[in-house]
């Protein structure tokens, strides 16, 4: 196999596996009763300003409405490679949203109902978010939507 096939269907690979990540979290997101976004939010030690005011904000509960659907259509769009640059893009600032709010420098903690838990066994600086923000930055700079997608099969996406 030469390089350029295989970069691509790794690049095809990552993009069905953050795809399926993304489907995963809206579907949940929407399933699980309990899910809130201002609990997660509350607790916040990184930007404290901007996200305990939105916590306490109105706009919030669309807020919570879009980031579950917007997270189940972020997903069904990287793995068809439909509009997956715009799809990476979006998913990269949404995984750096809830990054933040659990980092308690050098910590990235949970979150539980007392807000921000940190642990001898939380991880330093880098978590899942901003695992999940590495690998869509690298699908939005390669344009991963163009081979072996329907957006590579219609050249009109």
């Amino acid at each position: 196999m030469n390089t350029r096939r295989f970069q691509a269907l790794s690049l095809f690979i990552l993009r069905l596996v953050v795809g399926v990540y993304f489907l995963n979290f809206g579907l949940s997101a929407i399933w699980t009763p309990g899910w809130s976004l201002a609990a997660f939010i509350a607790g916040a030690q990184t930007f404290t300003g901007f996200y305990h005011g939105l916590a306490a904000s109105s706009f919030l509960p669309l807020l919570a409405v879009v980031f579950k659907f917007g997270c189940l259509v972020i997903g069904a769009l990287l793995i068809a490679g439909i509009f997956s640059r715009i799809a990476s893009l979006i998913g990269m600032l949404c995984m750096l949203f809830l990054y933040f709010p659990v980092l308690a420098f050098p910590y990235v903690c949970g979150t539980g109902a007392g807000g921000v838990l940190c642990g001898s066994s939380s991880p330093y600086l880098v978590n899942n978010y901003l695992l999940v923000a590495a690998a869509l930055f690298m699908l939005f700079t390669f344009n991963a939507g163009k081979r072996f997608s329907l957006g590579g099969m219609f050249h009109f996406f």
